[in-house]
């Protein structure tokens, strides 16, 4: 199609093979892009007769009796100075709707030409409704009028001229109500007042017994709209309708590769009736439409006037993942996947890829004290193009209803294509207070960052959220999610996290039963209090409410490896990836799930994958070593864990593992100067337990491996939770003392 347009926009239908490459193909050898013009020509050719495009020397030629434009009817009408013909034809920015991915030097050329055929598109409008001004045809210049404030909304001058024709035509109310709206508009997106001008001709129509001022006599901005009547510039052709005249893609918007360009007005792409039909056929019996199952929430841009509002839509993006996760049938990429993309101008085809989704929802937040402008588009990441949008004018206290009503929309957008899938938990649920709501996006925003800081200030906001809202059922759960946080990453004791999250996580489940997020809370609190049944049964329960939450399967997977479920726990952890398969985190423990399930070549391999996404995971190189360590590659798992450690010096997990290698090498006496000082880290920072075992155990000296394991237990730190599957242990398993470790841990043997 790129190729057609090229050729049906050139002058007289001709044009070089060297400029078509140059647009087309600029990053290619010659030979190379000479190859794939061949091939672009005998699809045209096998689609509309051999006779469509005529090779002349180095020319190219496009027969005009197959294909016809309607820019090149738009062009003919201009030069015959019928105006009426050439704006009719005219429908909408050029190729909107059309996009050729990698591509940069044939978007230049279409951005190019679509600014320049709107330019003169307008121009010939205004010279048209000037033309009906000059002979008196105030209702036809006010049609013409309309469709240029269409376009224009925010021009003040076409606002004036707009109303002077109206008030002309003896509208003045219809004049009055346009002005009511160009006010607002100019108030809304620019933050300033309307002209003086305009303010002058309101309060002029206002004021009784005054006269109309005749149409056409405003003010007029520097070098526009002083062209004769009825002559305008000529306008290159625009390829749009076939023989039959049936446009091929007259609503879809044109796909970008900014991702955040607002929807176009209307479209008009390169369209050739027979060509479309064979090319449908064509798709149809390659195979059938692929099903859009699979979907990504972008953050959403805040374009409020401070740019200050960055909590609330990411806030916004994230409840909408959420509502979005509990469509039957749908598949949710989890957040930390999806804003991986934050800030970043990647194309949609590209972020489809690497989620591996067929659908974004993309959009933009502008708040403005107590008012919303939120706008939401659907996108296929196949093509490009929009399947469905809308903007949404709110106040803020009428947020949390406008999310419901965006998940159902993009639901109902899908639901045709999810073989029958319903919404499941789609049902609206009371909107908590709006001042208690905001503060609970200021504090999920800083819970996500995970900085001391921000999990100390994220309590804060929970807290203020709870003190607004006392039934607010999701600020409980944010605040139960805070203080097993604080705990996980040592920065709160159990005795003080443990009461905080289960008062938190019961209070939000005794307000809101089928919360998610807190039966998830409650889960990992039984996790860290070893009660393994009642930890399976709430994460059990978190994923029947929402299947699609990516950290739920996460640590359900760490419950299932506790209890010696590695298979399970393998498949669980697959789930939480395909969910969030760009969180280096969860990649890197799925190669963890397998190195327990002793799958070592595939825990290696889901490694070297991990860093890719992020090649200073030390986390990724430790497992990697563990991994090879059991394979009997020593060396090679000496190298990888120095890796970690020189990424994350002094790490006793790492230094644990560098102690085995020397020791499973024969250099006891390295070995045993890394166990002390690990020992030495131990008598100052709790927790450190089952690192000093695992070096005796590979010395191997049994009794200290012992003494150490039974000192882990005592404080219950978290390593010693995968007593039952951990293969660095196997050596002690035979000892009928591990037997009672496993009893003491709650743990079958």
């Amino acid at each position: 199609m790129a190729l057609l347009a090229l050729l049906a926009t050139s002058p007289g239908r001709r044009a070089t093979r060297d400029k078509l490459i140059a647009v087309l193909w600029p990053d290619h050898d010659t030979e190379r892009a000479r190859h794939l013009l061949s091939e672009s020509i005998y699809v045209l050719r096998k689609a509309l007769g051999e006779s469509l495009v005529v090779a002349t020397g180095d020319e190219l030629v496009l027969d005009d009796q197959i294909v016809t434009t309607d820019v090149g009817a738009f062009e003919k009408a201009l030069k015959a100075g019928d105006l009426v013909a050439a704006t009719s034809v005219y429908g909408g920015p050029f190729l909107d709707g059309f996009f050729l991915p990698d591509a940069a030097e044939f978007e230049r050329w279409v951005a190019g030409e679509r600014a320049r055929l709107d330019r003169e598109y307008r121009a010939a409008l205004e010279s048209l409704a000037r033309e009906r001004e000059g002979r008196g045809d105030v209702a036809g210049a006010v049609g013409v009028w309309r469709k240029l404030a269409a376009l224009d909304p925010y021009s003040s001058r076409i606002a004036l001229d707009l109303m002077r024709a109206l008030e002309a035509a003896g509208e003045r109310a219809m004049a009055l109500q346009h002005a009511r709206v160009h006010t607002t508009l100019v108030r809304e997106e620019f933050g300033v007042e309307p002209d003086a001008e305009v303010v002058a001709v309101v309060e002029r129509m206002r004021s009784s017994g005054s006269e109309a001022r005749p149409a056409g006599t405003g003010s007029r901005e520097p070098g526009r709209g002083k062209g004769k009547p009825g002559t305008v510039a000529p306008m290159a052709g625009l390829p749009n309708v076939a023989p039959s005249g049936v446009p091929l893609a007259a609503s879809a918007t044109r796909p970008t590769t900014r991702r955040w360009i607002a929807v176009g007005l209307a479209s008009v792409a390169v369209a050739v009736a027979a060509w479309a039909g064979w090319r449908a056929t064509a798709q149809r019996e390659a195979a059938a439409p692929v099903p859009n199952r699979s979907i990504a929430v972008l953050p959403f841009l805040d374009l409020s006037p401070e740019a200050q509002q960055e909590y609330f839509t990411d806030g916004l993006s994230e409840e909408l993942i959420n509502r979005l996760a509990n469509v039957d049938g749908l598949r949710v990429a989890a957040r930390t996947s999806s804003f991986t993309f934050k800030g970043k101008n990647a194309d949609v085809g590209e972020i489809g890829r690497k989620l591996g989704v067929e659908t974004l929802v993309e959009g933009s937040v502008r708040k403005d004290g107590e008012r919303l402008r939120i706008t939401a588009q659907l996108i296929n990441t196949a093509d490009g193009y929009h399947l469905w949008s809308h903007q949404y004018d709110l106040p803020l206290s009428d947020v949390f209803q406008v999310q419901e009503d965006i998940a159902a929309a993009i639901a109902s957008a899908l639901l045709p294509r999810l073989n029958g899938g319903t919404t499941t938990v789609l049902a609206r649920k009371p909107a908590p207070n709006a001042e208690a709501y905001n503060l609970y996006l200021r504090g999920r925003y800083l819970w996500n960052q995970r900085t001391p800081e921000s999990l100390q200030q994220a309590l804060t906001y929970f807290q203020q959220a709870i003190a607004r809202d006392s039934t607010y059922a999701a600020a409980y759960s944010g605040l139960a999610d805070t203080y097993i946080t604080l705990y996980d990453y040592g920065l709160l004791q159990a005795a003080q996290s443990t009461p905080n999250v289960r008062a938190s996580a019961t209070r939000a489940l005794v307000l809101d039963p089928q919360l998610a997020e807190a039966h998830t809370s409650l889960a990992h609190l039984y996790l860290h209090e070893w009660n393994w049944t009642a930890s399976e049964s709430e994460f059990r329960r978190a994923i029947d409410l929402d299947p699609g939450r990516g950290p739920t399967y996460h640590w359900y997977a760490l419950a299932l490896t506790t209890v010696g479920r590695v298979g399970d726990a393998v498949a669980a952890m697959r789930k939480a990836v395909e969910l969030d398969p760009l969180s280096p985190r969860m990649n890197a423990d799925l190669g963890m799930a397998l190195f327990a399930a002793r799958d070592y070549d595939r825990a290696i391999e889901q490694e070297a994958k991990t860093l890719e996404l992020q090649p200073k995971l030390p986390t990724a190189h430790w497992i990697s070593s563990m991994a090879l360590e059991q394979k009997g590659m020593v060396a090679e798992a000496q190298r990888e864990v120095e890796k970690a450690l020189a990424l994350r010096p002094n790490n006793p997990n790492y230094l644990a593992s560098l102690a085995r290698v020397h020791a499973l090498t024969g250099r006891v006496a390295e070995a045993r100067a890394v166990i002390a000082q690990i020992e030495a880290q131990a008598r100052n920072e709790q927790g450190l337990e089952f690192f000093v075992a695992l070096g005796y155990a590979a010395l191997p000296d049994k009794a200290r491996a012992f003494e150490w394991l039974g000192k882990s237990l005592d404080q219950r730190e978290g390593s010693i939770r995968y007593l039952k599957v951990d293969p660095r242990l196997d050596g002690l398993r035979a000892d009928p003392r591990y037997a009672g470790l496993l009893e003491r841990a709650g743990l079958k043997p």
